[in-house]
């Protein structure tokens, strides 16, 4: 069983204490004797579930940012293991063995533990994850991190992701792991077993604008590192995004926006863009 002082489970929360609760409880059965911290930045108050659980715990936050809180979340703990989990996320392990498996490769002190992704109509990866196709496998939450190598990795990058003040509204997770992997001798453990589901999680179903905020940022964080500091894995990304420029003009003129966009911002203005720079745009302006 893994223990509270092994592995720190970490929960950005914006919605109501009360929606939340429920898939919390979810989580904390699936993995039991973790510890879990959640950030809380809901409006309404969650005292009446303080105390409820002694594997919850809530820490109240004015930050906005997903990858802030995440940040505030790993910094405030103390286990040597961290994963941040969204609050309606779904762990699905099939028994305790499956669960013994993740005491294993804890216990082989890697770098990182990837879990299976399983979002709502997501094909599984059928590779393992490597340097060269580890956006198939990893988003933020079904990555095990090391604390010390999550740091020394710099943490999240605070300019990607939801609520952060560019149109960077996703690519957090791959701007962290590019890092990893591109780091020698890093060690990651890949257990499929354990999926990690995501039931709310579909952008065909956001808005233009939505869409658009979620394809720049991912874009962006792949052409970056071939910008800060070239190398053959950043040279890689950047011609295998590039690329994907000829399959957005035939299929999806949001996508090719927001990865032109990204290009454009990436080797000219060195930034993400602010949110306030792009109005807001319906898929025929697109």
């Amino acid at each position: 069983m893994v223990k509270s002082n092994t592995l720190a489970i970490i929960i950005p929360c914006i919605e109501n204490a009360s929606y939340a609760w429920p898939r919390l409880i979810d989580i904390a059965q699936a993995l039991p004797q973790t510890s879990i911290h959640v950030i809380y930045m809901g409006n309404e108050s969650a005292e009446q579930f303080i105390g409820q659980s002694e594997q919850i715990h809530w820490h109240y936050s004015a930050l906005r940012g997903a990858s802030d809180a995440r940040n505030y979340g790993a910094s405030i703990v103390t286990a040597p293991f961290i994963m941040f989990l969204d609050s309606d996320n779904i762990i699905a392990a099939s028994s305790a063995i499956t669960l013994d498996k993740l005491v294993q490769a804890i216990s082989q002190n890697p770098d990182l533990i990837i879990l299976q992704r399983a979002e709502a109509g997501r094909k599984i990866a059928p590779a393992h994850p490597t340097k060269y196709n580890f956006s198939l496998h990893c988003i933020e939450w079904n990555c095990i991190w090391r604390r010390e190598h999550f740091w020394a990795l710099g943490g999240f990058d605070e300019r990607f992701g939801p609520g952060s003040p560019t149109l960077a509204q996703t690519g957090e997770a791959f701007s962290l792991c590019f890092k990893h992997f591109n780091t020698p001798n890093n060690k990651t453990i890949y257990l499929p077993d354990i999926k990690v589901r995501h039931p709310s999680l579909d952008n065909s179903k956001k808005s233009a604008q939505r869409q658009f905020e979620y394809a720049y940022g991912s874009h962006y964080a792949a052409f970056e590192p071939f910008m800060r500091a070239p190398s053959r894995l950043a040279t890689f990304w950047f011609l295998r995004t590039l690329i994907g420029v000829s399959k957005d003009m035939l299929r999806d003129h949001i996508s090719l926006h927001a990865r032109l966009q990204a290009l454009y911002d990436v080797f000219w203005r060195k930034a993400p863009r602010s949110r306030q720079r792009l109005p807001v745009l319906s898929k025929n302006e697109l």
